[in-house]
């Protein structure tokens, strides 16, 4: 997990972002896309099963919830947001097009 945290924010520095895109021409950019996404679905999961546990039942059984601990903790997110990860790709997208949006608007002033 730290060497790919590592390589995000070797990313990070050269693109100023945490968004990799899917290049399938490009293995090493490939995979550490494929590390981006999980990471994102192992938060999504991270919050689901926080909110299953604080009550320790399964919402849909009303069960003892015994699902094995999400790949991401306290300390992982903490890292991925000290960089600006952002952990919803659509949000993520979004802020990338502003970003472009802003730069238009500094070269051409409309």
């Amino acid at each position: 997990w730290n060497s790919n945290f590592e390589r995000l924010e070797r990313w990070k520095e050269i693109h100023g972002n945490c968004n990799v895109p899917d290049d399938p021409n490009d293995r090493e950019t490939a995979a550490l896309h494929k590390w981006v996404t999980d990471q994102r679905i192992h938060y999504k999961r991270y919050i689901a099963e926080k909110g299953d546990n604080e009550n320790g039942e399964d919402p849909d059984s009303g069960k003892k919830n015994k699902k094995k601990l999400p790949s991401l903790n306290e300390e992982k997110i903490s890292k991925l947001e000290s960089i600006g990860f952002e952990f919803d790709a659509r949000d993520a997208k979004w802020l990338q097009k502003l970003e472009v949006l802003k730069h238009y608007k500094e070269l051409h002033g409309d």
